[in-house]
């Protein structure tokens, strides 16, 4: 092979390259020169003015932080100020909530007990027939003694027989004196029943020796802030011996005790819804109402004592005249008896609603 044409040949098809002299250069902004690269790296501390014043800096070179602003004796009274109305919000909002838990408890707990004592008797058929109008109590005083839940324990069926078959024999009665005969067993304080047509009031009558026991005390007599109807600890157990019966009881928001006494406010309710019955273990009273009034509870509406006869009939039409609504037909006499139910109005701790009535009927 010939070697030095082959040498020539490769030098003339490969140009020798130009030297960097040989080219023209054109400033252009766009190109990176020399200088624009960093000719130390960021970590080289000695290089860089600032990392190298962190890494030479002294504990006491280091500014304390700036004392905080003391606080004025007007702050401070207002940040305890705060602190307390948290805490009396915390413990109203704690004690409302115990307070709601404990009156839906007691709520339940009253519909327990009471619903387990109750008449069922219809007042109306009282007065279905004609020859059973209304007519003065005192000519039902001779009505026949009915056998009382004692008694009747010692009877036969021959004897039962016998007694069904007699018409002076009053079913009602017995049946109510059976029953408040078994309720008296369970609590000797047990003074009657009483039922109101078109209300809810439909509850045992007790009577304590005092007019704060049953305020929250339910008829058995255990605690019971709802209470039971009582019977003032004045009046005789005996209806025809007080010229006026007074009966207590709550205005419960469930409308339970006395609470529906509000409908007689009504004067629909009040012209059409007329008696009110008080089953003892001397007989059925059935008393007709006369009187609706919201009053002071100061007022002499519980009056128990009366000096006369006139004293009392006195009395009884100056109740008449309170009412806001009038009953037709009512007039006193001396022989005559009332009855007052009382309860609050849960507006003011003073007032008092009132319902009077005058005994009508008497069954034995």
């Amino acid at each position: 092979m010939n070697l030095p044409a082959f040498k020539n040949q490769k030098e003339g098809a490969c140009p020798k390259p130009h030297r960097p002299d040989d080219f023209e250069f054109v400033e252009d902004d766009h190109i990176i020169t020399e200088d624009d690269f960093v000719k130390e790296p960021e970590d080289n501390i000695e290089a860089n003015p600032f990392l190298h014043s962190l890494d030479m800096l002294q504990p006491d070179d280091i500014a304390p932080p700036p004392p905080k602003p003391r606080r004025s004796v007007g702050d401070l009274a207002s940040e305890a100020a705060r602190l307390v109305v948290l805490g009396i919000c915390i413990a109203v909002f704690v004690g409302s909530l115990i307070y709601i838990v404990r009156t839906l408890y007691y709520y339940r707990r009253a519909h327990e007990i009471y619903s387990e004592v109750k008449l069922d008797f219809d007042i109306e058929s009282i007065f279905s027939a004609p020859e059973a109008a209304v007519r003065p109590a005192v000519q039902s005083l001779k009505s026949p003694v009915t056998a009382d839940f004692v008694t009747s324990m010692s009877l036969t069926e021959e004897d039962y027989a016998k007694i069904n078959e007699q018409d002076t024999v009053n079913k009602r009665v017995a049946l109510a004196k059976a029953s408040l005969n078994a309720w008296k067993l369970q609590n000797k304080d047990v003074y009657g029943y009483i039922k109101i047509p078109g209300t809810k009031v439909d509850d045992i009558i007790v009577q304590a020796e005092d007019n704060d026991y049953y305020l929250n005390h339910s008829w058995k007599g255990d605690y019971l802030p709802n209470g039971a109807i009582f019977a003032d600890y004045r009046c005789h157990r005996n209806v025809l011996k007080n010229y006026n019966t007074i009966l207590y009881g709550h205005h419960m928001t469930d409308g339970s005790m006395f609470n529906t006494l509000d409908y007689f406010f009504n004067e629909e309710f009040f012209k059409n819804n007329k008696y009110i019955e008080i089953y003892t273990f001397d007989g059925i009273f059935t008393y007709e109402i006369f009187a609706v009034y919201i009053t002071d509870m100061y007022y002499q509406y519980i009056r128990t004592a009366f000096t006369s006869g006139k004293d009392f009939v006195d009395f009884a039409y100056e109740m008449k005249s309170n009412s806001i609504y009038e009953r037709e037909g009512i007039e006193f006499a001396e022989n005559d008896r009332i009855i007052t139910l009382s309860t609050c109005t849960n507006r003011s701790q003073n007032e008092r609603i009132a319902v009077q009535a005058k005994l009508v009927k008497i069954e034995r």
